[in-house]
Formats: structure tokens, sequence, C-alpha cells
């Protein structure tokens, strides 16, 4: 079990709560994210069982590592395959993004279930956002199109994974809203979600919101705590009993 806990750095719960992709099965409502970025990690091989032991259906990885992705192959377990912010400038052209997918992506297939890509990570608010966001946009339109150009349109969704910082206020969920300095970035791919049909996705971590207010914010609260009587949002009335639920209340108001 111990050699588990290296596979959880980093909860993505929100990803849980995201639509799967038409051709996805899965009904598993537990997903992680693998992290691979450590020492005395499980070789790929053993990870899936040790999923599957648990009930997790979908899981998240930060790259396309060919040895990790075929690790899964024939598991039943959706991947969500990131392309790594380095990836981003060589990917934002039609040629470049059809040579990843024809490299990373198409040679799992189908043995390997992948519904999603994950275009970056947190780019827009990331250090690197002033090199890195002229392509972000560009990247996701590229892949979106190598895809269906390869006939996986519909098995395979583009998206990106944000930060919570996109938002300039997530207190009251119900008045939350979206930075206005970003929203000439986040228009056009809230734009592109809507014509592509992929999810909009967030990287929600409530631990460090406690970690950064340890004073405001109780630790019950942040880590999910059966039974904690929870906050309520004093404009809208309704009750949250985690932060989690808070934080996708949020997005959901902006």
């Amino acid at each position: 079990m111990a050699a588990l806990l290296y596979l959880l750095p980093a909860l993505l719960l929100l990803l849980l709560l995201l639509p799967s992709t038409p051709a996805a099965t899965s009904s598993a409502l537990l997903g992680i994210s693998y992290g691979r970025v450590g020492n005395n990690l499980p070789p790929a091989t053993s990870v899936p069982p040790m999923l599957g032991s648990l009930g997790v259906g979908r899981v998240r990885l930060y790259d396309a590592d060919p040895a990790t992705i075929r690790a899964f192959a024939n598991t039943g377990v959706e991947l969500v395959v990131g392309v790594p912010d380095e990836c981003l400038a060589s990917v934002s052209t039609p040629d470049g993004a059809a040579a990843w997918v024809r490299s990373s992506i198409q040679p799992a297939l189908p043995a390997t279930k992948i519904a999603f890509l994950t275009v970056g990570n947190e780019v827009l608010t990331g250090a690197n956002s002033s090199s890195l966001s002229r392509y972000l946009l560009p990247a996701m339109q590229c892949l979106h199109d190598a895809l269906e150009q390869a006939g996986l349109g519909k098995q395979v969704a583009v998206t990106t994974a944000h930060n919570l910082g996109v938002l300039a206020t997530s207190y009251p969920p119900s008045s939350a809203y979206f930075r206005k300095d970003l929203l000439p970035m986040l228009c056009p791919i809230l734009d592109f979600h809507a014509r592509a049909g992929s999810p909009f996705l967030v990287n929600a971590y409530p631990y460090f919101a406690y970690a950064e207010d340890p004073t405001g914010v109780k630790i019950e609260y942040a880590l999910l705590e059966p039974g904690y009587a929870g906050v309520a949002d004093p404009v809208s009335g309704l009750h949250y009993t985690n932060m989690l639920a808070a934080q996708v209340a949020a997005l959901f108001s902006c």
C-alpha cells in the first residue's frame, strides 16, 4: 500500500465530475492522477492491477510515455493523456499535431482506451504563461483537427487543465467569476469547447486553499471529512459540506 501512495501526489478530483466522451463506457466514479516524478516507484505494469483492486476507472497521465500507456492496454481504464508544456509549440501547427498523434496516440489504440488529451497544464496561470499562452489554443485546435483526420475525433476529446487561479474570486461560490485579464484567452477556449464538445477541466486542490489560509479554512472542510458541518453560501443559501463541492459550484457559476 505504501507504493500506491506514490500514485497519488495530486488527486485531480474535479476530473471525476466531467462527462465522458461519447465512446467512453466506464461507469467508475473514481479516478486518480498518476504522477511519476519520484523514486522507488512501482513498475508501470504493476499499476493497473493495483488500481483495479480499488475500482479506479480513469487515470490521468501527465505525458504520453509509451510504456505507461501500454501498461493500461486491455484493462478498460480510461486514460487522460497529457501533452506536456514543452510540446505546445511543436503541436500548434497542423503538421506537428498530426505527427504527435501518429507517434504518441495511434500506436496505443485500440488496446488502450484514451478518452482525453490535456494540452498543457495550468498554462494561463503558470510561471511560463507569458511564453506559452499564445500556443495553447492553436495546439488544442490542431490536435483536435489531427484526431478528426485520423478518424479518432469521437473517441478522444481535447481539453486543457486550468488552475483555479483562472477565477478572480471563488467565494461565495454563487458570486464567482473569471479573471478579467484572462478573458481574451479564456473566451476563445470556451468557444472551442462548445464547438468540439469537450469538457472544461480544472485542477481542484482544496488542501492548497487550507495551506494558504489555515486560520480561515478548517482542515476538515478542505479534506472532505465526513460529518463536517460545512459552510453556507450567504448569497444563494446553498450549503457545502466540503470545499471541493464549493469549488465546483464556483466554476459552474462563472
